[in-house]
């Protein structure tokens, strides 16, 4: 009697420790853009990128629901994820160079995003400024479809983090402004 009061108690203890800690769901690694990279392939400069800063400086993680929450890969800050991206981009467009005479900061102002069925999106607020005294910012949102379950939201939000920064990426070059940091 008292080992199946136990027994019961520990398999409670265990599935609220589950409900309660849920899973972390990590994003893979960044892959380029091509359509990104032939774009920046057309801009007159090439490009010093510095470090991103973050309204909410080194955030690892987004809670998703009660299932977990949600990170880029490694560990990575979101600002860090988002400014190795738009490296790598400008790298394989042979646009990137420390030594450039047009250095340019971001600074990550808002990362969220919805997991709703039907309303998924990953939203960045992102402001961009150069040394040549210009700054833009830049608002984006990527749109799919979701889930109604918890677990299988919270897995596809992870897994669209990779295209969501890709269309971060390209809303940055597609703005008109743009240009005017160069």
């Amino acid at each position: 009697m008292i080992f199946k009061s136990i027994a019961k108690l520990v398999g409670i203890t265990l599935i609220a420790a589950q409900l309660l800690t849920g899973c972390s769901y990590n994003a893979s690694k960044y892959g380029a853009s091509s359509e990104d990279v032939e774009k920046l392939k057309t801009l007159d400069a090439k490009i010093n990128f510095e470090k991103i800063t973050a309204k909410t400086p080194g955030q690892t993680s987004i809670a998703c629901r009660a299932s977990g929450s949600i990170s880029p890969p490694g560990n990575q800050s979101f600002e860090e994820y988002i400014q190795e991206a738009i490296i790598t981009e400008l790298k394989l467009a042979d646009k990137y160079d420390k030594n450039a005479k047009i250095t340019i900061k971001g600074h990550l102002e808002m990362v969220d995003f919805s997991s709703n069925l039907g309303t998924a999106h990953w939203q960045f607020t992102l402001k961009l400024s150069s040394s040549n005294s210009k700054s833009i910012v830049v608002n984006s949102k990527y749109k799919f479809s979701g889930s109604f379950i918890g677990a299988q939201a919270c897995a596809e939000m992870a897994q669209a983090l990779t295209p969501a920064v890709q269309h971060l990426i390209d809303d940055i070059i597609s703005n008109p402004e743009f240009r005017t940091l160069l």
